[in-house]
């Protein structure tokens, strides 16, 4: 494998330059930064988490329901068994 970066020329870095300032001033002026961001995005994520907790809560007790329910049909068709012999 060979690990030789590719020289850039001036005139590329000039212009990697230039667009990282227009991109720092747009985010300045849109007010954009990641302290910004982070801070819609954690309660946005704390709520996504809470929904997931309480499905996740849902589909336990659903399968707790499930299984309860299949061993008293168990238990019902044993009786019904019994009583039809």
């Amino acid at each position: 494998m060979n690990n030789q970066t590719t020289p850039f020329t001036p005139e590329q870095l000039r212009k990697q330059a230039q667009e990282m300032l227009r991109q720092a001033e747009q985010l300045e002026k849109t007010g954009v930064t990641k302290d910004a961001i982070r801070r819609d995005m954690v309660p946005a994520l704390r709520e996504l988490m809470q929904a997931k907790h309480r499905a996740q809560k849902a589909v336990d007790e659903l399968v707790d329901c499930v299984a309860e329910l299949e061993t008293r049909v168990g238990k019902f068709e044993k009786l019904v068994q019994e009583v039809l012999r």
